[in-house]
């Protein structure tokens, strides 16, 4: 029994051994060296990290971060060039902590480009090749909406900002009336649509920017405040039986809600609920259909909660001459005619329903009365852009998101890879996935009882610990004090984490990788842990 405990292991891996490779995905390739910046090895010697290629304000901090993965160096000097002169930034004789980093604030207005030189005992300099970046002491630009309305958007654009938030204050004169703060990207820039309030009166305001410890930053522009006033029209004011009531409301309250109320001839009357967008803006299709009564039928429509936004319009239904076969005097007889009550000469019909588009709700799409939220004509069950106005319904990636609301384009091929230097492997298929998982569940079971019976040792909290003490007995379960002490240990795995953040792989990456190695998530942690104190 005894004999059989070393060499079942081996026959157990050496059957799913295949099996678990072809499961596995592809590793990630390694970052490819950049240009003049290998050893002989061909491995970057010099990694030129930041900044590159970025415009930097002159009161920005310009971080400098190289590293480099060369031993026996004296020293290495950061160079910084301007229209063709060159001077030597710092010198760095410390290479203990990697990467290498230097700051340097109030650069003179200009492009530049960096490098890095180092000296190798008894080999002579190593150069590496130069990036480059440019200051901008350009004076913070504000632009508002020359007029906005109760209730609706403030446009506001900015440019030459430092990075973070800016805090923008409204103010009617003196008094400050809101405020709130925008997002600044990296490069100084932001566009803002900030919501004004219906509790404003109208008249000329001011919104000012100010941004802690950037004194440039505060700016100020005018814009006039419009009263809100409610609108509602219909598309047509006479309408003949069968036809369809297009009525469009503005003006109200922006992501609210309109009672729509309509007043039927002699009695009787048909309420709606409708929700607006951020224009304040909704519609709906009336279908004149059944016995609706002819004469004049008033419209009423009113904000659900401000009751002093309301408008009214009205049309008529009027019966059509039976003795006449062409109502709309368009040429074309009423019992051939695709819109017998709505003059179509053309008889143009863009969805082939059978309506015209002359009194088709929807005439790219959809049937009539169906929702239209982007007003495009394209009806919201088949638009591929049901928020954003796209007729043309143009998708150039076919993947079913209109061009207009597509954020992410699938057909460009030279998309950024989601690591620096690395790009996604691509899936494979190998070996069927739910095979594997059986297996690999049945050599856990059965090795972790046979250990039990031989050993009696299991750490329930790390089982990829465990099982790798099934085939080294001799070794100390992971997670206690002596699988992770000692210097020269812990230095290995220092080295190990700064080397592959040279590579260009970010932390996360790192930790997963010394976990798939075999090392426990705790032990893991406790090692990033130390790096950043330190």
């Amino acid at each position: 029994m005894e004999r059989t405990r070393y060499w079942i292991w081996p026959l157990l891996l050496a059957l799913l051994l295949p099996l678990l490779l072809g499961a596995l995905p592809p590793q990630p390739p390694q970052a490819p060296p950049l240009p003049n910046e290998t050893g002989g090895t061909g491995s970057p010697a010099i990694a030129l990290l930041a900044p590159t290629d970025n415009a930097y304000l002159k009161e920005n901090d310009v971080l400098f971060t190289f590293n480099v993965s060369v031993g026996s160096l004296e020293r290495c000097t950061l160079l910084l060039a301007k229209s063709g002169t060159e001077h030597a930034l710092r010198n760095f004789t410390d290479f203990s902590a990697l990467p290498l980093s230097w700051s340097e604030r109030n650069l003179a207005d200009g492009s530049y480009a960096w490098s890095v030189s180092c000296t190798k005992t008894g080999s002579g300099s190593i150069e590496s090749g130069s990036r480059s970046f440019t200051i901008d002491t350009a004076k913070p630009v504000l632009v508002a909406a020359a007029t906005a309305r109760q209730g609706g958007f403030l446009g506001l654009n900015g440019s030459h900002y430092l990075p973070g938030t800016v805090q923008a204050n409204l103010s009617n004169g003196s008094a400050v009336v809101d405020q709130w703060t925008v997002d600044v990207l990296d490069d100084g820039t932001f566009a803002a649509s900030e919501p004004v309030g219906y509790w404003l009166p109208p008249g000329e305001y001011a919104v000012t920017t100010s941004q802690e410890g950037y004194a440039d930053a505060k700016r100020s522009q005018t814009f006039t405040l419009e009263a809100l006033i409610a609108g509602m029209t219909t598309d047509s004011d006479v309408y003949f039986p069968g036809e369809t009531v297009t009525i469009t409301l503005d003006g109200f309250r922006a992501y609210s809600s309109v009672r729509l109320t309509v007043e039927k001839p002699g009695a009787g009357t048909y309420e709606k609920i409708l929700s607006t967008d951020r224009d304040g803006s909704s519609s709906f299709a009336y279908a004149l259909t059944g016995t609706r009564p002819t004469g004049s039928y008033a419209l009423f429509a009113q904000d659900t909660q401000y009751g002093t936004l309301n408008a009214t319009a009205s049309f008529s239904l009027q019966q059509q001459d039976s003795t006449d076969d062409d109502w709309d005097k368009d040429g074309v007889k009423n019992a051939v005619d695709n819109c017998p009550v709505k003059a179509n000469p053309d008889q143009k019909d863009t969805d082939g329903d059978g309506h015209g588009d002359a009194c088709d709700a929807t005439p790219n799409g959809g049937s009539s009365g169906i929702a239209d939220y982007d007003k495009d004509g394209v009806a919201d069950s088949v638009d591929n852009c049901p928020t954003v106005p796209n007729p043309d319904q143009a998708d150039t990636d076919g993947d079913g998101i209109g061009d207009a609301c597509d954020t992410h384009d699938d057909s460009n091929t030279t998309s950024p890879p989601n690591l620096p230097g690395v790009q996604s492997p691509a899936p494979t298929g190998g070996f069927p996935l739910l095979l594997v998982v059986i297996l690999a569940v049945l050599l856990l079971v059965l090795g972790t009882a046979g250990y039990l019976v031989y050993d009696g040792k299991l750490v329930l909290t790390d089982l990829g610990g465990s099982l790798r003490a099934l085939f080294q007995p001799e070794a100390k379960p992971p997670g206690t004090d002596a699988s992770f002490s000692g210097p020269d240990m812990q230095e290995e795995l220092r080295h190990f984490v700064f080397s592959e953040r040279s590579r260009g792989y970010d932390d996360l990456t790192i930790r997963n990788a010394l976990i798939q190695r075999g090392w426990g998530e705790k032990e893991v942690d406790a090692l990033f842990e130390r790096i950043y104190a330190e």
